[in-house]
């Protein structure tokens, strides 16, 4: 469905997981899902609505990620910049990449994201982390953080409270 009202876009996408759909052998749960973008003078909104179609417990994990430009300016060098994490713990992963419940310490390399950073350029991230949040400019926060400091330019990408994982 798209359409354009009070000034503003509006495109919505549906999936419907039900069985005989190819899908159905990775994530074995009937569910519909709706993502409504909408663009106007104040922005780009977006609406996403999970529905469970069965009476079975479906566990779900939503992340968006956002797409940067690296570098960020003409002059600067993708290999100068660095990532921080508010990682906290490591959860680990079973062979499917889903957490089995238990918490690890971060290993030697991965702890460097709450320190001064890793590089970012070629770096694959994989795991997932518990948040604890970093310090910037005197105040804790939740926030990755990608710094080209020759630069002098920061991105700080920034979550809520309630956002408790990375």
């Amino acid at each position: 469905r798209k359409g354009c009202l009070n000034g503003a876009a509006e495109v919505e996408v549906a999936y419907t997981n039900a069985p005989g759909r190819e899908f159905q052998s990775f994530f074995p749960h009937q569910f519909e899902i709706c993502i409504t973008y909408r663009l106007s003078s104040s922005g780009l909104a977006q609406e996403v609505r999970v529905q469970n179609l069965s009476d079975l417990p479906m566990p779900i994990g939503l992340g968006f990620h956002t797409s940067l430009r690296v570098p960020f300016c003409t002059n600067g060098c993708a290999s100068g910049i660095r990532l921080r994490l508010p990682a906290g713990r490591k959860w680990e992963l079973d062979e499917r990449s889903l957490p089995t419940g238990r918490l690890l310490d971060l290993p030697d390399g991965e702890n460097e994201y709450r320190a001064a950073g890793r590089p970012a350029a070629g770096t694959v991230i994989r795991e997932h982390y518990t948040r604890q949040p970093l310090e910037l400019n005197g105040q804790l926060i939740n926030a990755a953080i990608l710094e080209d400091e020759p630069a002098g330019i920061r991105v700080v990408y920034e979550a809520g409270p309630s956002f408790g994982h990375w």
